[in-house]
């Protein structure tokens, strides 16, 4: 640490943390890895035998590779909605962070595991997370009201400028946030397939089966759990993949993004004339499609 940073003021050092960031930070980042990925298109493969300086034609390992590259379209798709999870979840951050609770490197460092997933299910619920409460005049904000804070530095700007669009979009991807099986499984190497998921059918008396569900058609997932005395459960998760409509989504919270860290990096600047340009023309409604099977096994004990 050098003399000058010794010597700085706390508040001074937060808000040297926070020009960097904003002043470094690409809110289209995850857009731009989107698009490439969603419109490349992989090379053709080649083995080559270094010793002998020579191209293989045909090889056991190249053969495995090309089954690889086959998928490619799945996982492409898949790697899209991580992509939009990465990018909701850090709009998320940059929305709870705000003007009193930064800077970001703090609140993304704070806000892990059970804490955000509880902070994305109060913003579902359009709900003030926990800890992230704001009184101005004595008086506590309304979430409207909050959320237009946290966003403009300005409780009323919101509600000037959206009809409700904005909540709309931050509350569907808090949904998506919540529920963390496909980018768990995206992360973790969890077994995973591509296809229709589970189809579940009751059997009458007469032996006929009717269908009980509507089987989701994406992403499948399998998740072990573990008590301490022994009984488990497994779930079976299936999420419907859309890139074309998670690209959108990408985009419409990049933008958002791009707005927080102008008005956030003018106001560190003591600037007042800031222009931005906010998501708009984009559907609502359209969560993402789930479904998710959990079956519970007791653990068989010696002599039953």
């Amino acid at each position: 640490m050098t003399e000058t940073q010794d010597n700085m003021h706390p508040s001074e050092f937060v808000k040297s943390i926070d020009r960097a960031f904003y002043s470094d930070f690409d809110p289209f980042y995850f857009w731009t890895l989107s698009e490439c990925v969603h419109h490349a298109e992989p090379k053709k493969l080649l083995v080559e035998d270094i010793e002998a300086g020579t191209t293989l034609y045909s090889h056991e390992l190249l053969s495995q590779l090309k089954k690889s590259r086959e998928r490619y379209q799945d996982y492409s798709n898949y790697l899209v909605r991580a992509l939009r999870y990465f990018s909701s979840e850090t709009l998320v951050l940059l929305v709870l962070c705000g003007t009193d609770f930064g800077p970001l490197a703090r609140v993304a460092s704070i806000m892990r595991d059970t804490k955000l997933v509880n902070a994305h299910k109060s913003l579902v619920k359009r709900e003030i997370p926990s800890g992230f409460d704001v009184k101005l005049d004595g008086k506590n904000l309304t979430f409207d009201e909050w959320l237009s804070y946290q966003i403009f530095d300005d409780t009323d700007q919101l509600a000037q400028i959206s009809d409700g669009e904005i909540i709309d979009l931050i509350t569907e991807e808090a949904h998506l946030l919540a529920e963390r099986g496909a980018i768990n499984a995206f992360k973790h190497g969890k077994p995973t397939s591509f296809g229709e998921g589970v189809k579940l059918a009751m059997r009458d008396k007469k032996g006929q089966y009717t269908p009980v569900n509507q089987a989701v058609f994406g992403i499948n997932w399998i998740e072990w759990y573990e008590a301490k005395n022994g009984d488990f459960s497994t779930s079976f998760g299936t999420e419907e993949l859309n890139p074309n409509q998670d690209l959108k989504r990408i985009m419409s919270t990049s933008l958002l993004m791009n707005t927080i860290c102008q008005i956030r990096r003018a106001k560190i600047e003591g600037r007042i004339d800031v222009k931005i340009y906010l998501p708009n023309g984009f559907d609502v409604g359209l969560g993402v499609k789930r479904q998710k099977l959990k079956l519970k096994f007791k653990r068989r004990h010696e002599g039953n």
